[in-house]
């Protein structure tokens, strides 16, 4: 997907910027209160949730899939670690890696919470959420690669 300057795609970019600040406070909104019960912060929650579904990852791979940086998700793993809640191991071979993993009582509570706030979401169906997630990730790689231009190249928008 390419990111052209044609007006039609100009005009698009600041209503999209705006309607994913909405549904992002909207989301964040109806997480307080579950959130909250479970003395959970939303980070603290997608790192489990993301952890329950893909098993085993690294600090560094899960702070790159939730889009947060690698010292905020060392307090949170801490967080989560203290609480037993997530395990992290170091491997024998790297001791700079740390591996992360769900524990069942983290796996029990996220579900817990995905439970409570689902009825009241009218979620997408499966076909709808897994096309929006592939134009996010189309719109991502997008934005990635021209910011690795704009990087390479500081001085071509003077």
């Amino acid at each position: 997907m390419s990111m052209g300057t044609s007006p039609s795609r100009q005009a698009s970019l600041p209503e999209l910027l705006a309607a994913t600040a909405h549904l992002k406070r909207a989301l964040h909104n109806r997480l307080t209160l579950p959130l909250r019960d479970a003395d959970l912060t939303a980070s603290q929650w997608l790192m489990l949730c993301y952890l329950r579904r893909h098993e085993c990852d690294t600090l560094t791979g899960v702070a790159e899939r939730i889009g947060h940086d690698t010292g905020a998700m060392s307090r949170v793993v801490h967080a989560l670690c203290q609480r037993g809640l997530v395990k992290a191991e170091r491997p024998s071979t790297d001791r700079r890696s740390v591996r992360l993993s769900i524990t069942p009582t983290g796996a029990t509570l996220c579900a817990a919470i995905e439970h409570t706030i689902a009825p009241s979401i009218d979620s997408p169906t499966e076909r709808q959420l897994a096309q929006l997630l592939h134009i996010l990730a189309d719109l991502m790689a997008s934005c990635t690669s021209a910011l690795r231009i704009d990087d390479n190249f500081p001085n071509a928008a003077a």
